[in-house]
């Protein structure tokens, strides 16, 4: 036979579902045939015979087909990232011998030369792969080599240089996303708790909502001091000469400084009712201050970062340098921190041996969230579209069914109302609305048609609205044209 210039190898790229692949040049026996399998990441192996394929046909110069792969083969069916490649390998050598003889067969000798041909085309397949060197140039093939081995460890070296730095710098980003991220995030929290939880849906004048640990974090941070901070049953009452300090009186005591500089405060709860008897040998007025578990008479209190001395028996000075107080009594000559908690109540006033006047200190009263307004959120809500204004009855829309409205406050709502009026002339399409907090009718909006023609006008205005929330639109037999009613944004208020 003859053989063809055909190359002996054949390569394939799966689709995940073929399993026969051909090659076309001829095979005397299986092991005449090489099969590598090169996976996704261009991993080379070399597949068995019988136990990955099976030839179909030997000894056909055409070629034949292989099946790939077998039931009980580790690999799967080719994939799309995988490539198969069938090739033909013959060892190199001639073990005819031929003798003079008479009979002489010439389809030995044709089958020895389609052999060595068949190696060539093996040797050619694998020389085209080769690196070469052109003629005449000095280096030699190992030359080459060395060369591309150094600027391979060159590239590889300088790559892992860059991979390194990419790596150092991605990673420095990262940590400055994340910061900038946290940051951020722990901006808008705190910024989301203190304007909408911390103002407007946790304060209360009697911070009841708050645990024993937030109540004296919150306290120990803030910057008051020596107060009264509530009173559920008053602070102070009096019978003849008999001054009482009620149950429930919650104290901030000074108790000097954390170690941040902010004050540092102690809180006491009266647990019963403490009274005194008043002192009334002299028309004066004096200070009644809580001095642990008790109550008594000072002549003097004074406040601030220095306090002189003076010869009243009996004086307290709040020190605001320090957040603590000082006692000093007649016959000493320098002021002494108080080893008790002391707290100051109220004065009351002695005339002709009787209480004339008793001023009890009032509770500090801090920000509710019914002092200040809520933020504006914005929601745009359809609540009338083409609404004929010409009509005997008004119309009316219940905001909660358009905004999550779930209390019994009070809300500005911003409202948008577009008038169109009718088509003839002197047509009139005004929009009068009113809510169950300003019951008379305003005017958003009006329009007048004056030569034949529909004419539009638009008004924006903001509304009070309490409970039951409605808005209510004005309709008249009167009035020729359509209203377009949009909610834009709301908030609670005062």
């Amino acid at each position: 036979m003859t053989v063809s210039s055909l190359i002996p190898v054949n390569s394939y790229t799966g689709n995940s579902s073929n399993r026969k692949f051909d090659f076309d040049f001829l095979i005397e026996n299986q092991s005449e045939l090489i099969v590598q399998h090169i996976n996704e990441n261009g991993r080379i192996s070399i597949l068995q015979y019988g136990v990955d394929y099976s030839i179909n046909e030997i000894g056909n110069s055409n070629g034949s087909y292989i099946t790939f792969p077998l039931n009980g083969s580790s690999f799967n069916v080719l994939g799309t990232n995988e490539r198969i490649v069938l090739m033909l390998d013959l060892p190199i050598k001639q073990e005819t011998e031929f003798r003079n003889s008479l009979y002489f067969n010439f389809n030995i000798l044709e089958h020895t030369f389609d052999y060595i041909v068949r190696i060539l085309q093996i040797l050619g397949r694998k020389l085209e792969r080769c690196i070469k060197v052109q003629e005449g140039i000095g280096s030699n093939p190992d030359d080459l080599y060395n060369e591309l081995e150094t600027a391979k460890d060159t590239a590889v070296a300088s790559a892992q240089s860059a991979s390194s730095s990419a790596s150092e710098a991605a990673n420095k980003l990262s940590i400055i996303n994340t910061q900038a991220a946290n940051f951020q995030t722990n901006y808008e929290n705190c910024l989301e708790t203190i304007l909408a939880q911390g103002v407007a849906n946790k304060s209360n004048i009697s911070l009841n909502n708050l645990s024993s640990d937030g109540e004296k974090h919150f306290l120990n941070k803030m910057q008051i001091s020596n107060c009264i901070l509530e009173a559920p049953n008053g602070v102070l009452s009096y019978s003849g000469t008999t001054i009482t300090a009620h149950k429930g009186l919650k104290l901030v005591i000074p108790n000097g400084r954390n170690s941040d500089g902010s004050l540092k405060n102690k809180i006491v709860t009266l647990a019963n009712d403490i009274s005194m008897t008043a002192t009334l040998s002299s028309d004066a007025t004096r200070f009644i201050c809580y001095t642990g578990n008790s109550i008594g008479t000072i002549y003097s209190f004074k406040v601030g970062g220095y306090a002189r001395l003076s010869s009243v028996m009996t004086e307290r000075w709040y020190n605001t340098r320090e957040n603590k107080i000082f006692s000093h009594n007649s016959g000493e000559t320098s002021w002494s921190e108080v080893g008790y908690d002391c707290c100051l109540l109220g004065e009351y006033t002695c005339v002709n041996g009787e209480i004339f006047r008793l001023l009890p200190y009032r509770p500090l009263c801090l920000v509710t969230e019914q002092d200040i307004d809520g933020q504006w959120i914005r929601s745009v809500q359809n609540i009338a579209s083409d609404l004929s204004l010409n009509s005997s009855s008004n119309v009316t829309y219940n905001l909660r069914d358009y905004l999550p409205i779930s209390d019994s406050s009070t809300y500005e709502v911003i409202i948008r109302a577009r008038a169109t009026s009718g088509a003839s002339s002197g047509s009139w399409a005004p929009v009068y609305i009113e809510t169950d907090f300003i019951t008379t009718r305003y005017e958003l909006c009006g329009a007048r048609t004056r030569a034949n023609a529909a004419v539009e006008a638009c008004g924006t205005c903001t509304v009070l609205v309490a409970a039951p929330y409605r808005i209510i639109v004005s309709r008249s037999t009167s009035y020729n044209g359509t209203a377009t009613i949009d909610v834009l944004a709301y908030r609670k208020v005062r």
